[in-house]
């Protein structure tokens, strides 16, 4: 799987239009907290694709440091004919933004003010 990773100034505006990470995670528990055996492989997923993009993220400067928590993001995928999910989320040392994504977006890639790494990740 190749994961795209932009880094570029800030974002300000619609965040609140995003599902946080930590909030989606939360939707898989029902009410009692209890999690379904399919649902923990899909959790161990997420978690698993979250440390990647933030690995990646690192490769490309990232300080560690975030505003609120990374969110999400889903774009259709037209290869796999569902929808992909990525992350973002705003550096709180400097407030730029990092892109985390499956899927290319060309728009980003051919700004010469965005950094860009894209890398195959097993």
């Amino acid at each position: 799987m190749m994961l795209y990773g932009y880094h570029f100034s800030t974002i300000e505006h619609n965040w609140e239009d995003l599902k946080p990470l930590t909030e989606f995670l939360q939707t898989f528990a029902d009410d009692d907290g209890d999690v379904s055996q399919r649902d923990k492989e899909s959790l161990k997923e997420i978690i698993a694709k979250s440390d990647t993009a933030l690995a990646l993220a690192r490769e490309m400067g990232w300080d560690g440091s975030y505003t609120g928590c990374p969110y999400l993001f889903w774009l259709p995928s037209k290869n796999s004919q569902s929808f992909e999910y990525g992350f973002v989320f705003k550096q709180t040392s400097d407030n730029t933004t990092f892109v985390i994504s499956p899927i290319e977006l060309s728009y980003l890639a051919e700004d010469t003010e965005v950094q860009k790494l894209s890398k195959n990740i097993e």
